[in-house]
């Protein structure tokens, strides 16, 4: 893959999320027609504990492996890789049976959705795979990681809606729509394996314990992350479903599910840029700023074009089921996927470090308020304040985000700026002041012009600079 530029690097692990996009949106269509909103409820948060699950419970071996494999010779990656492998699978099938009985006996009562054997097989396949995929990006197969993760977390997800579409009198298949999923997350993770075997990537005689006993330290706090991201990025749903009720947690959750798309470019990026931070090399600082400033400035650009379109699209699509509320949910939540893209970026450099930890600290300040919100969120019996309370969250992290990593992000200052300068008059879009908005948008694209870092920018995605 070494071959390949930067910007071909990252339009290849693009291509599935893009192709999800229509997948996800025809599926969510099936959805609403085929399925009960509580059924359809349920399967949202049986999906969204998996999610939980895979980001603590992997306790981020494969990610610490595909960082510390760069500098190594194969044979050492490769006892790195086959320990670390095995030792996600048996801590995976150890921790996702210890999640459940502690669900079965000591909080049933609270729990939304029955604890199944099926859930309980669904947690080990996302843990395992979670690391395998860490270490396949972190080797470069580009390609196949792109394919195998559209189809564990798109396709498996969304097939059951098209299997309604094609039978949809079978009621069998709503009884049993997460159960498919799990399937097709099996065969996907069995594949995976099977192409790493195939490339003698892992192999029993290569297991090697000592190998990652330096793991244990960064893996307590990639876990203490993963709680408390998820805490932050998770906890809002349950708390809609027990205040709101089932159906407004779906129309809280699709715009939510289809704003996180923009985040397919993120990911993208830091598939690629992961492995070269974490290298010794010298220029950090511009591969950094490169990549923020690069997807600021295209993901800013797409949305100021987009956004006023959007009711137009929204109500073709919805039809009847349409109301402008979810087009103010959608425009929200498109703003804070932006935030999001960014932030991400920012958080794989901590990781590249190794240096997690500088990120739990801004998590952990922003935990406690954050659940306040939720409890006044609750007796406002509103979905908009829900809404306007994660958007403020996920700002105020940015900023620290990128306060903290400012000697690495040159023109920090006027970066802060020209996102605030977004905000307003997307904002304004939102609420219909389109003097404001057509004002703020002059005024940012000065600013783009001013502040583009275009060279530097150019450089990276050439592959000029490595």
């Amino acid at each position: 893959m070494t071959s390949e530029n930067n910007l071909k690097k990252i339009l290849i692990y693009s291509i599935p999320g893009i192709s999800s996009i229509l997948i996800s949106t025809l599926s969510i269509l099936f959805f609403l027609k085929y399925f009960p909103s509580i059924k359809y409820a349920n399967f949202i948060l049986q999906h969204l504990f998996l999610t939980i699950g895979q980001g603590v419970f992997s306790l981020g071996l494969g990610r610490i492996a595909s960082i510390k494999i760069q500098n190594l010779n194969r044979g050492n990656k490769k006892k790195i890789i086959s320990t670390t492998i095995y030792t996600s699978f048996f801590l995976g099938i150890i921790l996702s049976v210890l999640i459940c009985l502690f669900f079965i006996f000591f909080i049933k009562k609270y729990s939304i959705f029955e604890i199944t054997l099926s859930l309980l097989f669904g947690l080990i396949f996302s843990c395992i795979y979670q690391t395998c995929e860490d270490i396949g990006k972190g080797l470069g197969y580009v390609k196949v990681c792109s394919v195998s993760n559209i189809f564990f977390f798109n396709i498996s997800i969304s097939l059951p809606a098209f299997l309604m579409f094609i039978q949809p009198t079978n009621a069998i298949i709503i009884d049993y729509a997460f159960e498919v999923s799990v399937i097709v997350k099996f065969l996907t993770l069995f594949f995976f394996i099977k192409f790493l075997f195939k490339k003698k990537i892992i192999s029993f005689k290569d297991i090697e314990l000592k190998k990652i006993k330096n793991f244990f330290y960064p893996s307590i706090w990639f876990t203490i992350y993963a709680i408390f991201h998820q805490i932050l990025y998770s906890l809002d749903k349950y708390f809609i479903k027990i205040s709101l009720g089932a159906s407004q947690l779906i129309l809280f959750s699709l715009p939510q599910q289809l704003s996180q798309k923009l985040g397919i470019l993120s990911q993208a990026v830091c598939s690629v840029i992961l492995p070269k931070l974490s290298k010794n090399i010298n220029n950090k600082d511009e591969i950094l700023t490169a990549n923020i400033y690069g997807v600021f400035y295209f993901l800013s650009i797409v949305l100021i074009i987009a956004i006023p379109f959007l009711e137009y699209v929204l109500y073709f699509f919805l039809e009847n089921k349409y109301n402008y509320t979810i087009t103010i949910i959608f425009k929200f939540f498109l703003l804070i996927s932006f935030y999001n893209c960014i932030s991400e970026i920012i958080i794989n450099f901590y990781h590249a470090e190794l240096q997690i930890k500088r990120d739990v600290k801004y998590i952990t300040f922003s935990i406690v308020p954050f659940i306040i919100g939720l409890i006044i969120c609750t007796k406002t019996k509103e979905i908009l304040t829900f809404v306007i309370l994660i958007l403020i969250k996920d700002l105020i992290l940015l900023i620290w985000r990128i306060l903290s990593a400012k000697k690495f992000v040159k023109n920090f200052q006027l970066l802060i700026f020209q996102i605030i300068i977004f905000n307003i008059l997307y904002i304004n879009e939102i609420y219909k002041n389109y003097v404001s908005y057509f004002v703020f948008v002059i005024l940012f694209l000065f600013f783009l012009i001013k502040n583009s870092n275009k060279d530097l920018i150019l450089n990276y995605f050439s592959n000029s600079m490595k």
